[in-house]
């Protein structure tokens, strides 16, 4: 089954507003409190917003018959949320994989972990999308035929072409 990979967070969800509002009431980044509120189902629901280029790709590849699997290092506590932002983009995954409870390995081991089980488990992952190029190094080190798509801001570009995708998935 022919797949890409979309990450949550910088991809389909823009979530600067939450991370934002995380920083100004914790008054620090990487503490406790910090991530207690960034982390938050509700504060998630309620500042997050989707991301338009993200959700525009990830829809036409569905049109196109590719299957759509979101990996995020998002902890598993924020599937139902997670999954409703994803719904409410016109957005229905194959698959969702999330952090575990108690996971606090690095993203970008997450991604490569997530991906290769997805390739295990009868995947063709054709391209991966994330907004963190430590990420798509991991990933696409797994997925060394897939085309490697770095998002920022509002655009995307294609940081290693791969073998079974389009020649520019930034532009559909």
């Amino acid at each position: 089954m022919k797949a890409a990979v979309f990450d949550v967070d910088g991809v389909l969800i823009y979530s600067v507003e939450r991370y934002n509002y995380a920083v100004t009431r914790a008054g620090c980044t990487d503490c406790p409190r910090f991530w207690r509120l960034f982390l938050d189902p509700r504060v998630v629901v309620e500042l997050d917003r989707p991301r338009p280029l993200g959700v525009e790709l990830a829809r036409l590849r569905a049109f196109q018959g590719i299957k759509i699997l979101v990996v995020t290092g998002r902890p598993e506590n924020l599937r139902r949320a997670t999954l409703a932002q994803l719904r409410e983009a016109g957005i229905r995954p194959a698959r969702l994989l999330m952090r575990g409870p108690g996971d606090s390995r690095p993203e970008p081991v997450v991604k490569r972990d997530a991906v290769e089980t997805l390739i295990y488990g009868g995947y063709e992952v054709a391209e991966i999308h994330d907004d963190n190029v430590d990420s798509l190094h991991a990933a696409g080190g797994v997925a060394r035929s897939a085309t490697l798509v770095l998002h920022s801001d509002d655009t995307c570009m294609v940081y290693r072409r791969g073998l079974l995708a389009p020649p520019n998935p930034c532009r559909g």
